[in-house]
This record gives C-alpha cells, sequence and structure tokens, in this order.
C-alpha cells in the first residue's frame, strides 16, 4: 500500500469516527430534548414553539441551501404541535 492510500484509509477512518460522535452526541441530546419536553407546562408550548421556530430560522440561514435537511427539523415542529394537541382542553361539543 503506498503513502497516499494509507493516508486516504486514515482520513475516512477518522471521517468515520467523527460521524460515529456526531450521530451518538444527536441521540443523546434528542432523547434529553425529549424528557424535557415532557415535563414542560403545557401553558408554555406555544411560545416554546413559536421560539424554536424563530431560532431555527435563524440558525438554517446560516447553514448553505444545499445542507439544509428540512425534514430532520420537521420531527420537532411535528412533536412540539403533537404535545400542544395533547395538552389542549377538549373541544365542547
Amino acid at each position: 500500500m503506498s503513502d497516499t492510500q494509507a493516508q486516504i484509509i486514515a482520513a475516512i477512518n477518522d471521517l468515520r469516527s467523527a460521524q460515529t460522535q456526531h450521530l451518538n452526541r444527536a441521540m443523546a441530546v434528542e432523547a434529553l430534548l425529549e424528557a424535557l419536553l415532557r415535563r414542560i407546562d403545557p401553558a408554555a408550548l406555544a411560545d416554546l414553539a413559536e421560539e424554536y421556530d424563530s431560532a431555527l430560522d435563524h440558525l438554517a440561514a446560516q447553514i448553505p441551501p444545499a445542507l439544509q435537511l428540512p425534514q430532520a427539523w420537521a420531527r420537532w415542529q411535528s412533536q412540539l404541535a403533537d404535545l400542544r394537541t395533547r395538552a389542549a382542553p377538549p373541544a365542547n361539543p
């Protein structure tokens, strides 16, 4: 194996390791967020959803459009909407 090949293999292994670390950190953060969301006062969910959307728009603007993955963000918007629906008082018939 040439020195160039060895460097390429090492770089690929470094990328794999970094990806694994990022995936595990993301998993841990998602688990924490899920636990925290279940503890939030239902009355605060509307404001939280607005703040989330605003922060998301701000941060997404910093990522080139080609690298944005809105389907990854939709989960939290959907989860906040589901929590708000479950926390809403039942409608009067």
